[in-house]
């Protein structure tokens, strides 16, 4: 079976990075996290900074 790599946009990217943002986790598991999504994100399109969603989901969520 072959899976084929979805096409995503920045949109979709922050949609992700704010979901790692509101989890109920400490800074050191929400890096981590990011950092897998990163890695797997990065094959979806050309354009994705890699550094800018680690940043992205990594800093404090202003949602209370």
């Amino acid at each position: 079976m072959t899976t084929k790599t979805p096409k995503m946009a920045k949109r979709h990217y922050r949609y992700i990075a704010e979901i790692i943002q509101d989890l109920n986790i400490s800074a050191r598991q929400r890096k981590r996290l990011a950092v897998d999504f990163a890695a797997a994100l990065a094959h979806t399109n050309p354009q994705f900074k890699y550094s800018t969603f680690v940043e992205y989901a990594t800093k404090e969520s202003i949602n209370v």
